[in-house]
């Protein structure tokens, strides 16, 4: 790789080091009743409601799901409209979520903090099939931000951005009330994922070359709109391919997912 790129990206790679860094020394601090942490996942864990229970159940069943069928169904769509631009935000969504999780996994053996309900009395706790390890930083808001931080890169529109962000937001709080992580937990794991979707991006021109490889070259646009030439090479005809549509309705013991891509 030339000098060149590794120099612009050096900043990026700092201040995520940094970052995580602090972190690390935040989140490993020893848990009692009077620091901020403890308090504001007290606050939080002790807020109940039948209306949050149902609501924190629902974004924690369906935030893998939903997850692995983002990028899934932005490949599925991108291979039927042969759609060049909605392969590589496949790729980039996929690539982020994987580097971010294996960040977490070894930020976790490096921490190895206890979870709030090992540590602390009185704590309501649930879906403790999703909290076996570690508990810094939190693996679920890692993968959430990694997702949404990829996405709101690549369709940078208010109402998407608001979108993922409220999702991963919500997957974020629901690990603090389900009493599986403390706040900085969370906050670390938004800070992980979303810090490696914004250094994928960084490879998005090899990922792009990549796409290449793979598909070779097509005349399809941003936006599914494909250039067809007439016979008579007098005019092109455009075609457009409607969008990709994902429904996904979570239940107690997962979600089911359907994927339909329209012509």
């Amino acid at each position: 790789m030339p000098l060149a790129p590794i120099m612009r990206r050096l900043p990026f790679i700092w201040i995520f080091v940094v970052s995580l860094a602090v972190l690390r020394s935040y989140g490993s601090a020893q848990s009692n009743e009077r620091g901020l942490d403890v308090r504001l996942f007290r606050a939080i864990n002790n807020s109940r409601s039948n209306a949050l229970d149902h609501l924190m159940d629902f974004t924690d069943n369906a935030a893998l799901p939903v997850g692995v069928a983002l990028p899934v169904g932005f490949a599925v769509y991108g291979i039927a409209a042969e759609d060049r631009y909605e392969r590589v935000s496949a790729y980039m969504i996929g690539a982020s979520a994987a580097v971010a999780t294996l960040i977490t996994w070894g930020a976790k053996q490096l921490v190895k903090r206890e979870r709030p309900y090992v540590s602390l009395q009185n704590v309501h706790v649930s879906h403790l099939e999703s909290g076996g390890s570690y508990s810094f930083p939190s693996g679920h808001s890692t993968f959430a931000f990694a997702i949404a931080t990829a996405i709101s890169l690549r369709y940078p529109k208010p109402l998407v951005i608001a979108s993922v962000y409220t999702w991963a937001g919500l997957v974020a709080y629901g690990r603090v009330y389900l009493g599986l992580h403390y706040p900085s937990d969370v906050l670390g794991g938004a800070l992980v994922g979303s810090a490696s979707a914004l250094a994928l991006k960084l490879f998005s021109k090899q990922f792009d070359q990549l796409d290449r490889k793979i598909f070779g070259d097509d005349n399809v646009s941003r936006g599914g709109t494909q250039s067809i030439p007439f016979s008579s090479g007098l005019e092109n005809k455009e075609e457009r391919v409607e969008n990709v549509s994902l429904v996904v309705i979570p239940s107690m013991d997962g979600a089911f997912i359907s994927i339909t891509v329209h012509f």
